[in-house]
């Protein structure tokens, strides 16, 4: 038996600024875990298992453009939510820079086993799983956001390989899956219902944008399944090669972006003040879709060694990757 522990720590307090701020932040990290494994049965069965978690904290410097007090008393009734998050300079500036806090946690595991069935084959099973967290603000200088992103990735595999003098084959199966997931932790901003509804996104020329960038709000999920098997067959002075693998592929969700939770765009500060929008705009519809497809690729080669020092190599190669289908249809059908 065999095993590892480890731990690695960063402190910005035992580090030198960073090139690209004005001042240092205060960060610290710490990456720790540990591995272990060792044979379950005398030379036949072994097994090998891990541990790892990273927990970055800290604050990272963001620049705003906010208001200044004059133009802070101002602000119509209309806006005064939305003129309330951008945060007070206390010198009273247009440019205010300053800390927000970012947190990320993240696990890590996997294990593996190993089987000796006999002297020519042998079994391999694997599995790994990693879920992440991020909590972060202000992403992009925006104002009024706190996204937590979630991460998450899970994989198996098992691989059986059997050998002889003249023939090698190996099979695998796997299945892979994976999560992006973005959930917006603060309210959606909201001015007057009656004017401009519901609004996550801000944009007034000379400020700071204000909500939930573009490309979040999204809602992803993929699985893959594949088996694939591979034969090598030796006969005189050829080495074929024979092989398949057929995967399928689900694509499940999309992106409720700020498009369709609402935009609201004022041409100028003083418009935004007075409560006079140039626009709002909202997308309709339903953002997230089930896609589906199929992918079988197949080959045959052989390695034709004709004299010591002249081998021929011929081979083909067929693909077929299938338009992708829509679980509920809605999806227009492809023209072939």
């Amino acid at each position: 038996l065999h095993g590892s522990l480890f731990w690695f720590h960063n402190n910005s307090a035992l580090a030198a600024r960073n090139f690209f701020e004005s001042r240092k932040t205060s960060r610290r990290s710490n990456l720790a875990g540990f591995a272990v494994g060792g044979p379950l049965k005398r030379d036949k069965v072994f097994w090998f298992g891990n541990y790892e978690t990273f927990r970055p904290r800290g604050q990272q410097l963001a620049r705003f453009q906010t208001l200044t007090n004059a133009e802070r008393a101002q602000a119509s009734l209309a806006v005064q939510p939305l003129a309330d998050l951008y945060p007070v300079s206390p010198t009273g500036d247009r440019v205010l820079s300053t800390t927000v806090p970012r947190s990320v946690i993240q696990h890590t595991y996997l294990f593996r086993g190993d089987v000796y069935l006999t002297q020519r084959q042998s079994l391999m099973l694997r599995t790994n799983y990693t879920d992440g967290n991020t909590d972060t603000t202000a992403i992009g200088n925006t104002v009024g956001s706190r996204v937590l992103i979630h991460n998450q990735t899970q994989s198996a595999a098992a691989h059986h390989p059997y050998l002889t003098p003249t023939k090698v084959n190996e099979l695998r199966l796997g299945y892979t899956s994976q999560t992006e997931d973005d959930s917006f932790l603060d309210p959606p901003l909201l001015g007057n219902p009656a004017v401009n509804g519901e609004v996550v996104f801000l944009i007034v020329p000379g400020l700071s944008p204000g909500g939930f960038l573009g490309f979040l709000g999204r809602k992803n999920f993929q699985n893959n399944y594949q088996v694939s098997d591979d034969l090598t067959l030796r006969a005189g002075a050829h080495a074929w090669k024979f092989g398949s693998s057929l995967r399928r592929v689900q694509v499940n969700g999309g992106a409720e972006t700020s498009g369709f939770r609402g935009q609201l765009f004022f041409p100028t500060v003083g418009e935004f003040l007075a409560g006079r929008p140039l626009s709002y705009t909202r997308n309709i519809g339903n953002p997230f879709l089930g896609l589906r497809r199929w992918e079988w690729h197949t080959y045959v080669q052989d390695d034709w060694q004709i004299r010591p020092n002249l081998m021929l190599n011929l081979g083909l190669r067929y693909e077929l990757n299938t338009a992708p289908t829509e679980q509920y249809g809605r999806l227009p059908a492809q023209v072939p």
